[in-house]
């Protein structure tokens, strides 16, 4: 398939245009329309675009907000979204507000919100799934939740590995090619208190590693993240529910890359 992006701007002076990929620059990719022609797994991401000309630069704001539990899971800094981190078999529905919502999610928006919601650690239940493919692709998770009087549980994992995909075809590979994969594993904890009829109070904390390879012996990028969500509802009768949440996000990202030589025998 193709897929095309496009950013209007308007200036006195001329303009500049950078498109980014997971907040990477795309090369020669220097105008207003941004195609690509033939759309394939890695190409999946966010993307942005920066305008510039003699006064400055601008940056494009992502066009949509991902909501996990009622809370924001865009990236804080690019806004991109870290769809491996989320517990795939913990999953119960996800919704999709078509139009911008700004003003009531705010600024990341404007192109509409997909609200998830994740299984509540109600009763006692659990799962376990394994999945294997070629290249060595290979998926485990599992989850279990235990109600205990009034406090419930659940904690979940995962681990995923890609398949192995070479990035150079056959014919033009060097001896610095290697396959392209990465390894993702996550896990989570969330707690509940009914502290009185009609009351409780949540805790929820998950964390996510992903180290890539990215077709070269330097070119690699790794990904940290950790989040934390703390609040309570309040059902209030007639008036309704009344919820409140705290929440925070950190990340540590670090990313290599590298210039081959033309015979494909080298980086730096």
């Amino acid at each position: 398939g193709v897929a095309t992006f496009d950013v209007t701007a308007v200036s006195s002076s001329p303009m500049r245009y950078q498109w980014f990929h997971n907040c990477l620059p795309i090369p020669d990719s220097d105008s207003p329309r941004l195609s690509i022609p033939h759309v394939r797994l890695l190409d999946v991401g966010r993307y942005h675009v920066v305008v510039a000309n003699e006064a400055g630069s601008a940056q494009s704001l992502p066009a949509d907000l991902v909501l996990v539990d009622g809370v924001p899971f865009n990236d804080p800094f690019g806004g991109w979204i870290s769809w491996s981190a989320l517990p795939m078999e913990t999953l119960e529905r996800v919704e999709v507000l078509r139009g911008a919502a700004s003003s009531l999610w705010g600024n990341y928006a404007m192109g509409g919100v997909v609200g998830v919601t994740t299984r509540r650690p109600v009763g006692n239940a659990g799962g376990i799934v394994a999945e294997g493919g070629e290249r060595g692709l290979a998926r485990t998770e599992a989850w279990t939740s235990r109600s205990i009087g009034n406090t419930s549980a659940l904690v979940d994992g995962r681990w995923v590995r890609s398949g192995d995909y070479p990035l150079v075809r056959a014919d033009a590979r060097g001896p610095i090619d290697e396959a392209a994969g990465s390894v993702q594993g996550g896990g989570g904890l969330s707690l509940e208190q009914q502290v009185a009829p009609g009351s409780r109070l949540r805790f929820a904390a998950r964390g996510f590693h992903e180290q890539r390879d990215n077709g070269t012996p330097y070119a690699t990028n790794e990904t940290k993240k950790g989040f934390l969500r703390v609040g309570g509802d309040h059902d209030a009768g007639a008036a309704g529910v009344v919820s409140a949440d705290a929440f925070g996000t950190v990340q540590d990202f670090s990313s290599r890359y590298s210039s081959v030589s033309a015979d494909r025998t080298t980086e730096t």
